[in-house]
C-alpha cells in the first residue's frame, strides 16, 4: 500500500469524519486535529494525484471528500474515526 505522511493520514481522517470539505475548512479541521497545517491545499492534491481523495462533481466549489480507495487505505491502517466505522 502507500505510504502516506502523518499530514497526509490526518487529512484523510479528517475527510472521512466530516462531509466534503474545502482546503480552507480542511486546514481547520487539521488543526482540530493537533497539527498546524498551512498547506493543505497542497496535501489534498498529493491524496487526490494518489486516488484517495477527490474534488467534488461541483468542482466550482472547490471541496473535496474521501474515495473509496481512500477509505480502505484507512481502514487497512488507521484506528476508527469517532462514528466507530
Amino acid at each position: 500500500m502507500l505510504a502516506l505522511t502523518a499530514g497526509e493520514v490526518l487529512a484523510l481522517s479528517a475527510l472521512r469524519d466530516n462531509h466534503p470539505m474545502t482546503s480552507l475548512e480542511l486546514s481547520r479541521a487539521l488543526s482540530d486535529l493537533g497539527m498546524h497545517s498551512a498547506d493543505a491545499e497542497a496535501t489534498v492534491r498529493s491524496l487526490a494525484a494518489q486516488g484517495l481523495a477527490e474534488r467534488t462533481p461541483a468542482a466550482s466549489l472547490g471541496k473535496y471528500r474521501i474515495t473509496a480507495a481512500g477509505r480502505a487505505w484507512l481502514a487497512a491502517y488507521a484506528p476508527p474515526g469517532p462514528g466507530g466505522a
